[in-house]
């Protein structure tokens, strides 16, 4: 093998300047690749961050149950024995049944907590409310529930721009800056919340503003303690929903199926809710991968092209090798190394090229937006993923041999005698 390799760096010295050309044809089909999939997947973790990152991947509700009706009979007798106790009981059921309230639901999370997968589990008191500031009167959606255990969930820490969330006390609310703007609270002020009806109302003082990027978020969404929640949607001691956050976003339709398949309860995930969204992330990584396949096949057969001009210019130096004894399979060791060195060399180049861009791209601030509180600081969503850089370069070299394979069959078959002749 010391042949071969000797031989092979020698070839790729004589003529430095078709050698530079053949890396850099590598180098910038890698740095195309490194480009187009680190930013696709930066847009990708975007969008998924502004869709599930302030969301639950999983939401677990009560199954909704039909009121059965008394049957029809002829006997006016059998009405007669309903009593009024009978009738005002059948009534509190129809309301607890309208509400879908999850009872017990401390167990409940500790069998969720079970399924693998599941990385946080929240009992939630959630419902309709409306906030009352003056005149001024907004309807909006509660959500209560334990600040810590939630913030695994929605990540409301990460979107606050003032004051707090974990920890906050039960006369205390965080609300989104729209709706902060809208109505003319600040940090510290009280505003009135109404519930599922007028007479359940109270004054809380907004302890935290937040900001989660989305206009329904930043002015519909009001957060409170769990024992808030329940107050003021006349829940008790039961919730309304249970939020569960997964490892990976994107098994939240087979970690949904598992659930309701085991548990009595129906479950709703983002990824039939995000449908739309999740067809624009398909789409984006078919182009990735198209435009990913053509740069490689670009730099293959430039490379291919190189070595068959090699092939034809060293025919008479192959033809002398064989003539002393050279093999077949020495001489197509040599033109594979040749392929593998201009690969490997092309590679490191193009990535570290593409690593100096990017990491230059990712200090180029974000424009300001139509709103004073941007969520996303840079111009260029960018994710630097290793596995990303490893297997651009892989593949880049594994795309150069395979490119070598027909000319070095050429050179190795060559007849000593005719190549000498030329």
């Amino acid at each position: 093998m010391r042949f071969e390799m000797m031989l092979a760096l020698r070839h790729l010295t004589s003529n430095k300047g078709q050698t530079a050309l053949t890396v850099g044809a590598v180098a910038v089909g890698v740095v195309a690749i490194l480009f187009i999939r680190s930013i696709i997947a930066g847009v990708q973790a975007q969008i998924v961050d502004d869709l599930i990152g302030s969301l639950p991947a999983i939401v677990v509700k009560p199954v909704e149950k039909t009121t059965t009706r008394l049957a029809d009979t002829d006997t006016r007798d059998a009405v007669r024995v309903a009593s009024t106790a009978d009738m005002v009981a059948t009534r509190d059921q129809k309301r607890q049944q309208q509400r879908e309230e999850i009872e017990g639901f401390e167990k409940v999370e500790a069998q969720l907590k079970s399924f693998a997968g599941v990385r946080a589990v929240a009992s939630v008191a959630q419902g309709g409310a409306t906030l009352r500031r003056g005149a001024k009167r907004f309807n909006v959606s509660l959500t209560g529930g334990d600040p810590e255990a939630l913030d695994r969930i929605v990540g409301l820490s990460r979107n606050l721009i003032a004051g707090r969330w974990v920890g906050i006390a039960p006369d205390e609310i965080v609300i989104g800056w729209r709706l902060a703007d809208e109505s003319g609270v600040r940090l510290g002020e009280r505003v009135r919340l109404e519930g599922a009806n007028s007479t359940l109302s109270g004054s809380y003082r907004v302890a935290g503003i937040f900001r989660t990027g989305t206009e329904g978020g930043d002015l519909g969404l009001i957060y409170c303690t769990r024992r808030t929640g329940q107050s003021l949607l006349a829940l008790g001691p039961n919730v309304s929903r249970i939020m569960v956050q997964i490892n990976d976003p994107f098994d939240a339709d087979k970690v949904a199926a598992r659930i309701s398949g085991s548990l009595p309860f129906k479950t709703d995930n983002w990824l039939v809710t995000n449908s739309t969204e999740l067809q624009g992330i398909q789409g984006m990584n078919g182009s990735r991968d198209m435009i990913s396949l053509f740069a490689l096949l670009a730099s293959a057969f430039a490379i291919a092209s190189v070595l068959i001009v090699s092939v034809v210019q060293k025919s008479k130096q192959i033809g002398i090798l064989k003539s002393m004894g050279a093999t077949d399979g020495q001489i197509l060791r040599v033109f594979t190394i040749e392929a593998a060195l201009i690969g490997l060399s092309g590679s490191l180049l193009g990535a570290g090229i593409a690593l100096t861009l990017l990491l230059s791209l990712a200090q180029i601030p974000a424009p300001p937006g139509p709103t004073p509180f941007p969520k996303h600081g840079t111009l260029f969503p960018l994710e630097l993923n290793g596995w990303i850089f490893t297997g651009a370069c892989s593949a880049a070299t594994f795309a150069t041999m395979l490119a070598a394979v027909l000319p070095a069959r050429r050179a190795a078959k060559l007849n000593p005698v005719e190549a000498i002749r030329g």
